[in-house]
Parts: C-alpha cells; structure tokens; sequence
C-alpha cells in the first residue's frame, strides 16, 4: 500500500513537473517568434525608432494572435493573416520599399504585395483582423506623432537637402490622404 502511495505522489509530481516544463517552453517559444524579424529589421538602412516602431508592431501583433514559433514561416491561416496585417501597417506609415518589407519577413517583394492586396480586400472585413489593425495603427500614430497626434518638425537645424527631403515626404504623405479621403468620399456617397 505505501509503494502504491509513493508511486502515486512520484506521477503527480511528474506531471506537475511536465506542466511547468510546457509553460516554461511556451514562453521560450514566443520570445523567439519574432527574433528572425528583429535581426533583419536591424540590418536594413532605416532609422532605429522606425526598426524598434517595426519590432514592436510584430510582438505585439503575435503576441494578440497567441502566434509562437511553430507557426512561424508556415500556411496556418493565423500567420498568414497576422502577417499580411503588419506588412498593411508597416507599408502604410514606413517610407520602405516592398522588397525592404520582404526582407524583414523573410519573403520576396511580389509576396509583400499579396499580402497588402490581402488585407485591403479580404482581412478587412473580420472584426478582429480590423481591431488589430487598428491597435496596431494607433499604436504606430502614438509612438510617431505622440499623444497630440501631430508631428514636431525642427526646421532650424535642418540644412537645404534634409529640407528638401522632408519636404517630398510630406508632399507624398499628402497625396495618400487625399486619396484616401476620396476613397472614403466614394464610398459615403459624399
């Protein structure tokens, strides 16, 4: 009766032991889901606030989604549609050509280009791919623009071609609200 005892406390314990293991590997598991992004994020030629802006946007877009590292870099509906919502993100508020997110995520430009086309016609129309998308672009307006919503510009120390150069952006960033804006017009019948 007591070796029965004993074997019965020793498989509890095992079994207590095994859960700990499991949850301990979890957390293993997403802390690297997103290690391959931010090394290649690290390695391109941008701004460092815009590489840690873009690292955020993936932890926290896997991080809502429950993504760990068996899902990354495979078909499961969960990653493809997670990744296509931050590659929407990252194309609209980062001046980054689609090869340039293509290579954050380990994919070719034409694959970048799908998966904005994917969120733009399809992911949309789901509420919660709409809510992260949302929280995510929030979340890119607060670190950009700040609380106030509105970016600061020190036009004092910037020579003619760093001028210049902000000058275009701000021009192209006008030209896609204007067409977003006409977008929505449309839509409303205004």
């Amino acid at each position: 009766m007591l070796r029965f005892k004993l074997t019965l406390v020793w498989i509890v314990l095992k079994k207590k032991n095994m859960k700990d293991i499991s949850s301990q590997k979890k957390s293993v598991n997403k802390s690297k889901t997103w290690t391959k992004i931010s090394q290649r994020a690290h390695s391109l030629n941008i701004l460092n606030s815009d590489k840690d802006i873009i690292i955020n946007l993936f932890k926290k877009a896997y991080e809502n989604n429950d993504i760990e590292l068996k899902h990354v870099d495979t078909r499961k509906r969960k990653f493809v549609e997670t990744q296509a919502i931050v590659v929407a993100v990252v194309y609209e508020y980062f001046k980054l050509t689609l090869s340039q997110i293509g290579f954050i995520i380990g994919k070719h430009h034409a694959t970048t280009l799908h998966y904005i086309n994917l969120y733009e016609d399809v992911l949309c129309s789901d509420k919660d791919n709409r809510d992260l998308y949302i929280m995510l672009s929030m979340y890119v307006n607060k670190e950009i623009y700040g609380d106030n919503g509105s970016r600061s510009y020190d036009l004092e120390s910037k020579d003619n071609k760093e001028l210049k150069a902000m000058c275009k952006g701000l021009i192209i960033e006008n030209r896609k609200l204007l067409a977003n804006m006409h977008s929505i017009k449309a839509l409303v019948n205004v």
